[in-house]
């Protein structure tokens, strides 16, 4: 890459109070667009008049000390995948905001190597995990069956400084299990979509998430989370990100790595259910935690909404993640009604994310509801089963008869103990406690588990249909089980959803799975180059391992699970 510049003044900006400046330098314009280029290209940035323009290609944020003379454009040539940073700068004028294009040759993903200043090593909780940056070129044919695979989804691009990402002292990629204010990252986001359409660029904060993916040693892919406030840029993020979805705004994002149903994870062969291995890297999907949710919303209730995509770091590629709503305060006002400050939210029984924990407490501790009187008061209702606008509504019933009915069919392995989020509404117009499907990577994965893996953990033996662990759905349910209308409710449930045209028959279980894989097939190749090697050096996971777990997915497992399903809820005399 060269300059064309002109000559650069090292100089330092002059400290200015606030209510002094004279104005503020708006947008700065760029004379192409970014996006996925094939051929090299210049790239010119306009100065604003009277300003200096400051340029960076590693992240970091442009700064006055080394700007360009006044009034001068800068123009670079570009070959190679470039992120680029500018900023305008001018005397006693606030300076523009930070301007950020990232240009993706697809061709150079190969040759990807560490970037200068990152650590060769990422901190598990003893031991320093080698760090891993290269594609490994024996999972793919060629250059062009990597250009197509990369075209395949779209892409986000995370741009931010290197030492706050990948440094070896305050990286926190490199120190993942690091938590709290401190961890999150000022970044660039964008949104590229190969065909041309346009998509966004937001400043937001970055941070990593997760629970056991957070560890190198158990998975050297991890999640992230982004926020878009104001504290890290215009605030929230006002566009049609999920095609299924009215809502357009958003205040956080999460990108998962679906870990435990990926080619990237450890494998814990000590963990066995019924005699099965919880989860194998040969039977990766990464669909099913997706799958999942839209099989919640096709049911009928809010379950957040998913696309799959590439992520590039720095413009590093890092492989398929999956793009998600984050079933929040702000989740829950768009879809159920209200504002984000209305509402109670807790997840796992132990995070309160919004409002306060009353309300949660007061339905945990409902029992007795054998009797009707007890069991329609927690609806809200008289005896007689009328609305009483003088009762609170406590519990959302069908939502929660939906939401238990999809994790017994799917055979939830790491749940309800923890993978759960729920939400209510305060106040007169609540409509009770609502619970979303999350992290169901563990699941549609046997023909053979009884009970979820927590069981054995604890100590018990209860089945499926039979959960009950306290501070959990699974509680509530277990309550509300007692009563013969709320049995009488779930068995209609499960015949609405498991025959005719239910959301959970077979024919709509395999459609919804297939418009999944049909997505995410032709991107495999850059996941495998990219991670494939991380546990299987010899070999790189790859699309045919898929293609095998795919098709026992949709020949095997969904037409024998609907009879599998079916007998747990009969046994459990919630169903006819």
């Amino acid at each position: 890459m060269r300059w064309l510049l002109a000559t650069l003044l090292i100089s330092v900006i002059p400290a200015v109070a606030a209510d002094r400046f004279e104005g503020a330098l708006g947008d700065l314009k760029v004379s192409a667009g970014r996006g996925f280029y094939f051929a090299p290209l210049d790239v010119t940035v306009f100065a604003p008049a009277g300003a200096r323009l400051a340029i960076t290609f590693d992240g970091s944020e442009p700064i006055f000390t080394g700007a360009s003379a006044p009034d001068s454009n800068l123009t670079i040539h570009v070959t190679n995948t470039t992120v680029l940073r500018a900023r305008a700068f001018r005397d006693n004028w606030r300076p523009s905001e930070i301007c950020t294009h990232t240009y993706l040759f697809p061709a150079a993903v190969m040759n990807q190597k560490a970037p200068a200043g990152a650590a060769d090593f990422w901190q598990d909780s003893k031991d320093r995990v080698p760090s891993d940056w290269a594609m490994d070129s024996r999972a793919i044919s060629g250059p062009q069956e990597l250009t197509n695979a990369l075209l395949s989804l779209p892409s986000i691009s995370i741009v931010t400084v290197t030492s706050g990402l990948f440094g070896p002292t305050n990286g926190i990629y490199v120190h993942s299990l690091a938590q709290g204010p401190e961890q999150v990252r000022h970044a660039s986001v964008e949104l590229l979509y190969p065909g041309g359409r346009n998509g966004f660029q937001r400043d937001a904060g970055l941070r990593i998430r997760g629970g056991a993916s957070r560890f190198p040693a158990f998975s050297p892919k991890h999640g992230f989370g982004l926020i878009f406030r104001k504290e890290f840029g215009p605030g929230e993020l006002e566009f049609p990100v999920f095609p299924t979805s009215s809502r357009h705004k958003f205040s956080r994002l999460v990108l998962r790595p679906n870990v435990n149903d990926s080619w990237v994870t450890t494998e814990w062969p000590q963990q066995r259910i019924n005699g099965q291995q919880r989860w194998l890297r040969a039977e990766a999907t990464y669909l099913r935690d997706q799958w999942v949710r839209d099989t919640q919303r096709a049911m009928g209730e809010p379950s957040a909404h998913g696309i799959f995509t590439h992520v590039y770091l720095n413009g590093l590629y890092w492989g398929i993640y999956n793009l998600t709503e984050r079933p929040d305060d702000d989740f829950t006002a768009a879809y159920c009604g209200g504002r984000e400050g209305e509402y109670d939210v807790v997840s796992d029984g132990r995070d309160l994310h919004a409002g306060n924990w009353t309300a949660w407490q007061q339905l945990l501790r409902a029992d007795g509801l054998s009797d009707r009187t007890r069991y329609q008061r927690l609806l809200g209702n008289d005896p007689n089963g009328a609305r009483n606008p003088q009762l609170p509504v406590q519990l959302d019933v069908t939502n929660l008869v939906d939401y238990m009915i999809l994790h017994i069919f799917i055979g939830a392995d790491d749940w309800p103990d923890h993978n759960w989020w729920v939400a209510r509404r305060r106040g007169a117009d609540s409509t009770g406690f609502k619970f979303f499907a999350w992290d169901q990577e563990i699941s549609i994965n046997s023909l053979i588990k009884q009970h979820t893996a927590w069981v054995p953990l604890r100590g018990g033996t209860p089945l499926y249909a039979e959960e009950r662990w306290s501070n959990t759905p699974a509680e509530i349910y277990s309550h509300c089980r007692a009563n013969a209308d709320f049995r009488k409710l779930f068995a209609e449930r499960v015949q609405k959803h498991l025959f005719e045209n239910g959301a959970l028959s077979v024919s709509n279980n395999v459609r919804r799975w297939k418009f999944l894989a049909t997505q995410i097939e032709p991107a495999l190749t850059a996941e495998s180059a990219r991670w494939g090697d991380a546990f299987r050096p010899e070999k790189p996971y790859g699309r045919d391992d898929w293609l095998k777990i795919n098709e026992w997915e949709c020949n095997t497992f969904f037409p024998s699970n609907h009879f599998i399903a079916l007998k747990r809820f009969r046994d459990a005399k919630l169903a006819e």
